[in-house]
């Protein structure tokens, strides 16, 4: 009896599964992701505008790396995915 229970197979734990793409929580990060880094971008915009104006005359340094940073982001997510398809 005991010989029976040791040589019968265990199923095994299956691991969870992720959700499929185009699921909607990628959608909602996509479009959490994409709105984060556009109001940082016009933020960083306005900042520097508003600076200028207010005679800070060099933009401090910090201000342009976070705008660029976020514009590149940004492209970087917008840009379509290249397709998998072979050339003829």
């Amino acid at each position: 009896m005991a010989n029976d229970i040791a040589a019968t197979p265990q199923p095994t734990p299956k691991a969870p599964t992720p959700p499929p793409p185009g699921s909607r929580w990628e959608e909602i990060i996509y479009v959490f992701i994409t709105v984060v880094l556009g109001i940082i971008a016009v933020t960083t915009i306005f900042g520097a505008l508003w600076l200028t104006a207010h005679g800070i005359s060099p933009i401090p340094e910090s201000v342009i790396a976070l705008g660029s940073t976020a514009t590149g982001a940004l492209a970087g997510v917008l840009v379509p995915r290249p397709s998998t398809a072979s050339a003829p």
